[in-house]
């Protein structure tokens, strides 16, 4: 088995104070990931003769923007606001499959459709200094991930366990929240 695989990806961010109460932020990153697995399948009996030549793999793109404000209404209290969208587009998909003995293409052998979706990611949050050593904080937001390109595209076997590529996943989605308490055993 090899599975070559090239990626770049970056990011761009400004930020800037606001009135000495609000810090904004904004940016944009993407990544761009092209791979393939290419292996040969051995016989399920004794695993020791090549059945099958398997190229699977794609394209994937992902892009996003973000925007956030920290704001402090009151000194005791901080709040941040924040949105995200993310864009993926998987590309160029495919599993090309052929039987070793005789070339011919299985019935696996075919080009995949392009994916793509879009998601939007809000987030809110507090910090609130009771003292100078403690604090509360607490969150509510959504987020997401992408299938992998390995999760879309490929097969592959452990021992007897066998794992088929889902060419029709979409992004997981979160929806959560959490909280607690901050305390600072000593000033500083």
């Amino acid at each position: 088995q090899r599975v070559p695989t090239d990626g770049v990806g970056g990011m761009v961010q400004w930020s800037k104070p606001i009135r000495g109460r609000q810090f904004f932020t904004a940016g944009t990153d993407w990544r761009w990931v092209r791979g393939d697995s290419q292996e040969d399948a051995l016989d399920a009996t004794r695993g020791q003769t090549v059945t099958t030549h398997r190229v699977s793999g794609g394209t994937q793109r992902l892009m996003g923007v973000f925007v956030q404000n920290l704001i402090a209404p009151i000194p005791k209290l901080e709040v941040t606001l924040s949105v995200r969208l993310d864009h993926w587009l998987n590309s160029d998909a495919h599993n090309f499959e052929n039987s070793v003995p005789s070339g011919a293409p299985t019935a696996n052998n075919r080009l995949l459709p392009d994916r793509s979706d879009a998601v939007v990611s809000p987030r809110v949050g507090g910090l609130y200094h009771l003292t100078g050593q403690v604090s509360l904080w607490g969150n509510v937001g959504s987020g997401f991930r992408a299938p992998t390109l390995n999760e879309l595209y490929r097969q592959f076997r452990v021992g007897t366990v066998l794992t088929l590529p889902n060419a029709q996943l979409g992004p997981e989605r979160l929806l959560g929240g959490e909280g607690g308490v901050n305390v600072a055993l000593t000033r500083n």
